[in-house]
């Protein structure tokens, strides 16, 4: 049985022979239920979902290898989605992983639902090289042509999660990063971290802000964002003219040299910002911020500028503003930056 699992034929050496009538009839009404199946799928947790749904539904499951119903049932499913148009949409998330691959070469539309776009990013994701391959060539021939509409919900699914994908490959990323430049993608991205307070939108700020384009966009996070988080992030990027984010490497650090301990780290990337800032006009307005957390990074930013050349004389009156903050976290920012300059030669 191994053997034969291993020893397995592609797809493209089945049968081209025409479908029954009785299969053509079944394969449509299969299409139509499952289309309307994944167009009902709007919850992020229903998009997740998809493929058990879909597999449930319709029985799509793993056909054993050597045994002549199966073997004759893969084959006729893969004719299937290489003649009944719409049915690879579905048959993508089908459990027999030659079916899988042949369902997504056939694919040549623009998805239409969240649930298919997951479903996609899944397969660079998939147990078989050769899904994983399909996969990558579909994603390129079809994402660029897909609305941003129909990306975006998955979008705010994948980010936070896609890094502890196991099989998660560099070419998968890419075509991530590529899907991310996309500038009507970028907005509505974008708007949600504006505009909405759901969860995890650090994770969504942090990977679009590996594409530069993002930049002249930063200020407007940090003045219009509705989380503290986000306001704080977008003010350190602007103050430090650094983006960090995080990659799928780990280091070791050694602790202990004599004992031999060490701890693992996760390997951060970073860029350097390419937008030009009024950094008086920032610490200014993050100083004046109701959440603790944007006043404690304007405080720091006091403490990195007060040497500057144009606003370094002028940082006072906001420490002064900050003096006897109500975080403690605040207050001993203004005593450091306080206690810097009066070293400096520079009192308060």
């Amino acid at each position: 049985m191994i053997w034969k699992f291993f020893k397995r034929k592609t797809y493209e050496e089945t049968s081209e022979t025409a479908l029954s009538n009785a299969d053509i009839e079944s394969f449509r009404n299969t299409y139509n239920r499952g289309t309307s199946l994944l167009s009902s799928m709007i919850q992020p947790d229903d998009i997740r979902n998809a493929e058990r749904f879909i597999r449930v539904e319709f029985s799509l499951y793993s056909r054993w290898q050597g045994e002549p119903f199966q073997d004759a049932l893969r084959t006729t499913e893969i004719k299937a989605v290489k003649q009944i148009p719409g049915l690879p949409s579905v048959f993508m998330f089908h459990g027999d992983g030659l079916v899988r691959e042949a369902a997504l070469n056939q694919l040549h539309e623009p998805l239409t639902t969240p649930a298919c776009v997951y479903g996609l990013f899944w397969r660079l994701n998939d147990w078989a090289p050769q899904v994983r391959q399909a996969a990558q060539n579909t994603l390129n021939r079809l994402m660029t042509a897909t609305p941003a509409v129909v990306i975006v919900p998955v979008l705010r699914i994948l980010l936070p999660h896609v890094m502890n994908w196991g099989r998660w490959t560099q070419e998968g990323q890419e075509a991530l990063d590529v899907t991310l430049t996309r500038p009507d993608v970028l907005e509505m991205l974008i708007d949600d971290i504006v505009t909405t307070r759901q969860a995890q939108l650090g994770y969504q700020f942090r990977e679009i802000c590996r594409n530069p384009a993002v930049d002249q966009h930063l200020e407007r996070m940090f003045y219009k964002a509705q989380l503290p988080h986000i306001r704080t992030m977008a003010l350190d990027a602007l103050l430090s003219q650094t983006v960090i984010w995080p990659t799928r490497e780990r280091r070791k650090v050694c602790i202990d040299r004599y004992m031999g301990r060490y701890r693992i780290e996760q390997v951060f990337l970073k860029r350097d910002v390419t937008v030009n800032i009024d950094p008086y006009s920032l610490i200014a307005a993050g100083a004046l911020d109701r959440a603790a957390i944007v006043r404690k990074r304007a405080a720091s930013g006091l403490i990195a500028f007060r040497n500057h050349p144009e606003i370094g004389s002028k940082l006072d009156e906001i420490a002064a503003s900050l003096k006897n903050d109500p975080s403690a976290a605040v207050r001993g920012r203004i005593d450091f930056y306080e206690r810097k300059r009066s070293e400096e030669g520079t009192p308060i």
